[in-house]
């Protein structure tokens, strides 16, 4: 008896929660869904919820936390979490997204020299009539540099890039950038 492999290949898939609308919208004509009410005797029983699947093999019953998996062919059919979590890993943008979003403390690495970033600071001495802000973490655009970090304006990287140094953007002693993320991209409209 051979052995194979799944081949590599991209889905879509959704997870059936409490978005009966989103999955009939997602499947169309390819699944039906259904309520039934459970009586016994005088009284209502729990309502029974429905999803069959049209599959290319014949219909399916979903049941609630199912993946709906639309195939290479166009086809839908259901999946239980465990087989869907064992044979697919979410690889959209989301996850780049994420990754792209996330704060990355200083600690962990700094970003490129020049490059506009978001940070966060936080001063930790401040003059007496701001005494209220000491400690507390605010955002701004800042830039790295030669082990130095500047608030970014229109001409920072300019001076930077020619002189090395631009004293009127140097973040004072005080403040301590905690951590960074890359600036989003422009607007492509």
């Amino acid at each position: 008896m051979a052995q194979y492999r799944t081949k590599s290949c991209e889905i879509e898939a959704i997870q059936w929660t409490d978005n009966t609308n989103e999955i009939k919208s997602f499947c169309g004509n390819s699944c039906t869904y259904s309520v039934e009410e459970q009586c016994m005797g005088s009284w209502k029983g729990i309502p029974i919820e429905r999803l069959i699947i049209h599959t290319l093999e014949g219909d399916m019953v979903a049941s609630r936390n199912d993946y709906i998996i639309k195939g290479l062919k166009g086809e839908f059919y259901p999946c239980k979490p465990d087989v869907f979590n064992q044979k697919y890993k979410l690889i959209n943008d989301t996850m780049e997204i994420q990754e792209e979003q996330r704060w990355i403390p200083v600690t962990e690495r700094l970003p490129e020299e020049l490059t506009p970033v978001n940070i966060t600071w936080i001063n930790r001495n401040p003059e007496q009539y701001y005494a209220d802000i000491k400690d507390v973490p605010f955002l701004a655009t800042g830039v790295f540099h030669r082990g130095k970090w500047y608030w970014w304006s229109v001409v920072v990287v300019d001076y930077l890039s020619e002189y090395g140094r631009y004293d009127m953007d140097l973040v004072d002693k005080d403040i301590e950038i905690v951590a960074w993320q890359p600036l989003p991209d422009p607007y492509k409209g």
